[in-house]
């Protein structure tokens, strides 16, 4: 079989620890097995990590946006197939094209985001949708909002869920309070991993903690708040900052000290707003810490009865379910059990497969 000539967005990759940057950088890894020349094109060069037995082709165009729109689509032309794992596609592409739409939160939740975000994809997303092939998506809720804003789009969109590395691994209790002690916390803590924005709604984890402290102080753990600042980030610096010494915010970590943390914490709470998939759950849940989580968006269909959910805008209810999964030790382990078998579902060379399948099939039509 004559390989495909298959090219890619790159754009993703020069943010490498945000969920599509994982996302783009972990399918391109498992792509490489198959029957693909693989071309990353980006709009300037790439400083991070380049992987063996991919093509990259870069200009030097200052905006992404502009990059996209002008020069990309006369340089697609020497290809079979062209894939965006970046939300949008040029508003012309002379040959089959698929897009990755991860959520519409720039029109469920526009507040969440900047204007320069929202001015590089909403103008788009309708093009995008009429040009391309196929549209994938990482959850059956960001598929149902993409039918629901694009009815025209309901029979393009395939769902292929995201994976979870094979370095988060089910760390058992004495391996889990070994860590613990390494790191600081021989009693353990509560752990929170996300970019510091409206979106993953970290005010009213910080809101239902400090309830904790002041009223239930024998349930209080340490708070660990791990990830980069992002877009009006300064309201939740402050409260960090304010909340003491036991409101620990460390920023970035790389994937070894990441996992450790995952692996060590007493619980993991995401009560994000609204997530086109969730992929710090699934990590988390991968490693056998129990999790909370938001009712919300993909986030209830992902952790399909394996965490506990709560209505992410009410810290009072947020901070009783902490509390009785503190207070439950047969609770916890269930959760831990439940969700690293269910985390086991998630696979990205699972997801590369689905994804190449839907590479060759368009390129039949």
């Amino acid at each position: 079989m004559v390989a495909l000539k298959l090219a890619v967005d790159g754009r993703a990759l020069f943010q490498p620890a945000s969920g599509i940057g994982v996302y783009t950088q972990n399918l391109l890894k498992e792509l490489r097995n198959y029957q693909l020349e693989i071309t990353v094109l980006t709009h300037k060069p790439l400083k991070g990590e380049k992987l063996d037995n991919i093509h990259y082709i870069a200009d030097s165009v200052p905006s992404g946006v502009v990059w996209q729109q002008t020069v990309l689509p006369k340089k697609l032309k020497q290809f079979d197939i062209f894939w965006s794992p970046i939300q949008t596609l040029p508003f012309y592409t002379p040959i089959p094209s698929l897009v990755t739409v991860h959520d519409l939160t720039v029109i469920t939740f526009p507040e969440t985001h900047t204007l320069k975000v929202k001015l590089s994809q909403i103008p788009f997303l309708r093009r995008t949708i009429s040009n391309a092939k196929v549209i994938v998506t990482p959850s059956k809720a960001t598929a149902e909002d993409l039918i629901n804003f694009f009815p025209h789009s309901k029979n393009k969109v395939e769902v292929i869920y995201n994976g979870v590395s094979g370095s988060f691994t089910y760390t058992p209790i004495m391996q889990r309070e070994r860590i613990r002690n390494s790191l600081g916390y021989p009693n353990g803590f509560i752990l929170f991993v996300g970019t510091l924005e409206p979106r993953k709604n970290l005010v009213v984890l910080l809101e239902a903690w400090k309830a904790i402290n002041c009223e239930f102080p024998a349930y209080s753990l340490p708070l660990v708040i791990v990830g980069s600042p992002g877009w009006k980030s300064k309201k939740v610096v402050k409260m960090i900052k304010k909340a003491g010494p036991n409101v620990n915010y460390i920023g970035v970590l790389n994937r070894e000290n990441l996992i450790s943390y995952y692996r060590a914490a007493s619980l993991f709470v995401y009560p994000s707003l609204s997530e086109g998939f969730g992929l710090p759950v699934i990590e988390a849940m991968a490693t056998g810490t129990p999790v909370i989580t938001s009712n919300r968006s993909s986030l209830s269909e992902i952790t399909n009865g394996c965490a506990i959910t709560v209505e992410p805008e009410d810290p009072s209810e947020l901070a009783r379910a902490i509390i009785y999964l503190l207070n439950d030790k047969d609770k916890q382990e269930k959760l831990s059990i439940l969700g690293y078998k269910h985390s086991c579902k998630f696979s990205w060379t699972k997801a590369a497969n689905q994804l190449y399948n839907l590479f060759c099939s368009i390129c039949i039509q």
